[in-house]
């Protein structure tokens, strides 16, 4: 009530058949379980622009164990995923994120965080931006909400604090 649906309203379920997908990810406790079905209704929550949090998703037993699969799961159910690097300008990621294909995303992944202590100046401000703005191709300056779920994957957590406050560790 009180919002606008370019769609048929689809009917509720009780919950079943995405608690039967979650549990495929084998998660490590109730929190896990928690955290990820978090992580799957995130991309589609309609608050504010700039106020969803990032996902660190790790695991004890480090390489094959679903990390990515689990990302990439919920950004195909979420219209798909724009990959992202730790080492890529900032400028380019923004006018990656502006393009007409970056502009249907609604996950952003950094796979693999090869980093001692994982910290960005850039990644942290983009996270609770509530608008994207930057060079747009062909057009000059360009923007979007920030309607983007920021998901990272590596193998043992250490982060700067700035960003384990923007972060949910799964």
């Amino acid at each position: 009530p009180g919002h606008f649906y370019a769609c048929d309203v689809p009917q509720p379920g009780d919950g079943q058949t995405l608690d039967a997908l979650i549990a495929r990810f084998n998660p490590h406790d109730d929190v896990d379980v928690h955290l990820i079905k978090a992580l799957f209704v995130t991309p589609f929550w309609g608050g504010r622009s700039g106020t969803r949090p990032a996902f660190v998703v790790t695991a004890d037993d480090g390489r094959g164990s679903g990390k990515t699969t689990l990302v990439e799961m919920v950004s195909d159910l979420a219209g798909g995923l724009i990959e992202l690097t730790s080492n890529e300008d900032i400028g380019v990621t923004k006018t990656r994120l502006l393009s007409p294909e970056g502009l249907t995303r609604r996950v952003g992944l950094h796979d693999n965080v090869k980093s001692f202590k994982f910290s960005s100046a850039e990644m942290e401000a983009l996270i609770t931006s509530p608008t994207i703005s930057g060079r747009k191709l062909y057009t000059g300056e360009g923007s979007r909400p920030n309607n983007l779920v920021f998901c990272f994957t590596l193998n043992g957590v250490s982060l700067s604090k700035d960003l384990a406050q923007r972060s949910v560790v799964v």
